[in-house]
């Protein structure tokens, strides 16, 4: 990062900037979901890279760099930070009120709708805040071991009050893939069909995915919503979001390899002049990566995916190369291209263990690992053993409170091994 004069292209292109009225948050009926597609020549690449691998030929990628030719360095914690924070899911509140303002007015058409989700989307924090928002009753679920007793105590503690409006975030934190872990869930959802009154509720899409499968859950709830999947577009809008609350000067995000920009560059207004300078006047023929294409691809449209993988691109170069391929009037945070990223990959030994421990983990939106000892026909030792080993490739990352998830860098792969072999996956991604 640093100052520099801007760089100029002979060829023009169509410069293609996000039109910052379309809502960047939208739920949609589950059915009209549709995943974002990579490029062409990411198709024709990964195409060109199965067939190498299939041969037994390396496939490390052979792209020389253009612009640098030295590898990015990491952005310091606090930097990345101020660039790409933590999202703040109470930005879904609005998209929630407009999906379900006749729900709150009182609609029978909409008594109990849901909301699905894919892993690591925020969907939890966001339900729970909008909750609140709105004085409606938020139902936390029972604990493990009372899910295996039967949560008599739960149960009979709901509301009995038809006017009461309800909302359960976690659907997936209802039940346990577990001989005695679906009664629960079938008694609350008994006295849900009984009740009168509202409820709304939150589900992760690979839970969706088994309970339509194991109790037909998807025919008694007949109003399904999920978020729209992040498009490029969409990604320009909220990564650039994001990163608006640093104190730097203004940002480019660009390719080193390339120079190509990642997000439009921004207009800049002189001190002395009423309106910005054009495009043309300060960038020149500017070109806009394929990054954010490849990207919304990748993370199938997800949010949370799409915000990691997003986290760790981002880099800088040495004191010497910042100053030679700097723009003026800005900061440059450059973007290690979409070729350069590199996936925790699953290993071709990969056995029934692994696979048995990471659709679990899927199916219940991340567990502790004493309760993947009770669900899965594993030693407390296997289980253990593969945690650890799968969290050694960085296919798995487990919080403080000892709950292992897979890690959102991972998700793409484990999701396409797991179809692979057969797996029930989630849905719509």
């Amino acid at each position: 990062m640093g100052e520099g004069q801007p760089t100029t292209r002979k060829t023009r292109v169509q410069k293609s900037r996000p039109d910052e009225r379309k809502p960047l948050w939208r739920y949609i009926p589950v059915q009209q979901f549709t995943r974002p597609r990579p490029s062409a020549r990411e198709t024709a690449r990964k195409g060109f890279l199965g067939l190498r691998r299939c041969l037994g030929r390396s496939t490390e990628a052979t792209e020389s760099a253009v612009l640098i030719k030295e590898e990015l360095q990491s952005l310091p914690d606090s930097l990345r930070d101020q660039i790409a924070p933590i999202p703040d899911w109470t930005t879904l509140q609005g998209a929630l009120d407009e999906t379900f303002r006749d729900w709150l007015a009182g609609s029978a058409l909409q008594r109990l709708p849901v909301v699905i989700a894919m892993p690591g989307s925020g969907q939890d924090e966001a339900l729970s805040q909008w909750a609140g928002t709105h004085d409606l009753v938020l139902l936390h679920p029972p604990p493990p071991e009372q899910i295996l007793a039967g949560a008599s105590d739960w149960l009979s503690a709901l509301p009995q009050d038809p006017a009461t409006r309800l909302v359960m975030p976690s659907l997936a934190r209802c039940y346990l893939r577990h001989a005695d872990g679906l009664r629960f869930l079938r008694q609350f959802l008994d006295w849900l069909a009984n009740w009168p009154g509202r409820c709304l509720l939150g589900c992760s899409s690979w839970a969706w995915a088994y309970l339509s499968a194991a109790l037909h859950i998807d025919r008694f709830f007949t109003t399904a919503w999920t978020l729209e999947a992040l498009d490029a577009e969409r990604l320009q809008i909220w990564f650039a979001q994001l990163a608006s609350g640093h104190d730097l000067q203004p940002l480019v995000f660009r390719e080193p390899d390339s120079g190509h920009f990642v997000i439009p560059p921004p207009a800049l207004k002189d001190e002395n002049e009423e309106e910005p300078s054009s495009d043309d006047e300060l960038w020149g023929d500017w070109k806009q990566s394929s990054f954010l294409t490849e990207l919304a691809a990748h993370s199938l449209g997800n949010p949370g995916v799409a915000w990691a993988i997003w986290r760790i691109s981002l880099g800088q170069l040495s004191a010497e190369e910042t100053e030679k391929h700097a723009l003026r009037e800005v900061e440059t945070v450059w973007v290690k291209p979409w070729r350069r990223i590199y996936w925790p990959t699953l290993p071709n030994t990969l056995g029934h263990s692994e696979f048995f421990v990471l659709h679990t983990l899927l199916l219940h939106d991340g567990l502790a690992a004493s309760l993947l000892c009770l669900l899965l026909p594993l030693s407390a030792f296997e289980v253990r053993r593969t945690l650890s080993a799968l969290a050694n490739l960085r296919v798995l990352e487990v919080s403080q409170d000892d709950i292992w998830r897979v890690s959102p860098l991972a998700y793409h792969t484990v999701r396409e091994a797991l179809a692979d072999e057969g797996f029930l996956v989630g849905e719509p991604g």
